[in-house]
């Protein structure tokens, strides 16, 4: 395991770059889990003490969460009262969980009890009725926004009675989710031993928040549907751009639109107004973007109000019509990448044909939980008029591969740049 001032400079055994200031401290909002890191080190150095000794004196202890610790690895005895990681096919992590030296920013092992004990103090600190770990002035400097709805360390969201601090966690296996309101002493702590890019947490806070009648809950009402032909609604299934790696995938099933996540539906999209798809769940909704000719492009997503533009990055594999080989010099590349993510990914360092960005941040991935084994070359997706980076490279074309049965029934979609370089792969469900 690498020592912490290891992580900071990004120096072997660690896994990740080194953690350097990028921009003038407070002129941007960046989540920053490197910062957190930064921080740890600051302990040590002010208080000469272990990090895990520290924290547990001065915040688990006060607050009784006696189910919680620091310590990166875990002691047997704590160890062997632990869940197991799983990924979102289902398949466990190797070892269990992964161990954190960044123990401020992904170290905490804990229980949701324990997770209400803190959300609970936070709440009473700011109203001014105890101060057994920050004073009322701090709460309610870590409640207000410091830049873009962020407080000191959470996330905000409403204002006055209706104010809401969260954050959410993923670790290798694990994800959580904390949400709680400022002044109402209302509350829920969710924890899955799972990585879910479903919205399966959210509906279960958003339950809650319902039926216990949170302030910060909207009137939301689930817009009238609009009959609309399956000509006009199948041609929307597809993958499109969120943000940079952030996919957002459309299927149609019997007649109806979902998100898909896992290679099952999720959230539906019912056809209202205008042209528009709405989610039955929440106020979100997108309508489809055409170029001059007609061409499907991209959505124009409207979340609470906010304005989005989403990039379409070509369609579902159901949709992919076989286009016969690929150019020999990219499909061997697209090999050797393929083998040495297998192996873990440090043999990129000495492979050509990646972009800079991804050689360094494939460089030090670990080998991926489904191996990727029997690539057929299906086809391939035109994208060099949207704007779609991944890995600081600019996407010009989608490759879409089937992997043998032994992974899972999955596919590969390869991203190359218009000069064929490989910056970026993603292993996808439909």
């Amino acid at each position: 395991m690498p020592t912490l001032i290891q992580v900071l400079d990004g120096e072997p055994p660690a896994n990740t770059a080194a953690i350097r200031v990028e921009t003038f401290p407070g002129s941007k909002w960046s989540y920053s889990g490197g910062g957190y890191t930064i921080m740890q080190q600051m302990v040590l150095d002010v208080t000469r003490e272990r990090f895990p000794d520290f924290m547990r004196q001065t915040v688990l202890a006060p607050l009784a969460m006696s189910h919680s610790s620091y310590e990166q690895p875990l002691p047997s005895d704590l160890a062997k009262t632990t869940a197991a990681g799983h990924y979102p096919d289902g398949s466990g992590v190797r070892g269990r969980w992964h161990i954190y030296p960044e123990m401020a920013a992904a170290g905490l092992w804990t229980t949701p009890t324990d997770l209400a004990r803190f959300a609970i103090e936070v709440q009473q600190a700011y109203a001014g009725k105890s101060a057994r770990i920050i004073s009322q002035a701090t709460a309610r400097q870590m409640l207000t926004n410091q830049k873009d709805n962020d407080g000191l360390g959470v996330f905000l969201r409403g204002s006055g009675a209706s104010l809401v601090f969260s954050h959410g966690g993923r670790d290798e296996g694990f994800d959580a989710d904390l949400t709680a309101t400022a002044e109402t002493g209302q509350g829920a702590a969710i924890m899955i031993n799972a990585n879910d890019n479903s919205r399966m947490v959210s509906r279960i806070r958003e339950f809650i928040a319902k039926k216990y009648h949170w302030p910060s809950v909207s009137d939301f009402v689930v817009p009238v549907v609009v009959s609309r032909p399956l000509a006009e609604i199948n041609p929307v299934a597809g993958r499109y751009e969120i943000s940079n790696g952030q996919m957002l995938a459309l299927v149609v099933m019997n007649g109806r639109l979902f998100s898909s996540s896992g290679g099952l539906p999720d959230e539906e999209f019912i056809p209202v107004a205008d042209g528009w798809f709405a989610s039955v769940d929440r106020n979100v909704r997108f309508a489809p973007k055409r170029d001059a000719a007609g061409a499907l492009t991209g959505l124009t997503l409207r979340q609470d109000n906010k304005p989005y533009s989403l990039q379409r990055i070509g369609p579902l594999f159901s949709a992919v019509a076989q286009q016969g080989t690929l150019d020999a010099t990219l499909s061997a590349r697209v090999e050797t990448v393929v083998q040495a993510l297998n192996a873990g990914g440090a043999g990129l360092t000495a492979i050509p044909g990646l972009t800079e960005g991804a050689r360094h941040d494939f460089s030090s991935a670990p080998a991926p939980s489904t191996k990727l084994h029997g690539l057929v070359f299906v086809g391939s997706s035109d994208v060099s008029g949207p704007d779609i980076k991944r890995h600081g490279g600019t996407v010009s074309r989608v490759l879409y591969y089937r992997l043998a049965p032994g992974s899972g029934g999955r596919f590969l979609l390869v991203y190359v740049t218009s000069d064929g370089l490989i910056t970026d792969l993603d292993i996808v469900d439909e």
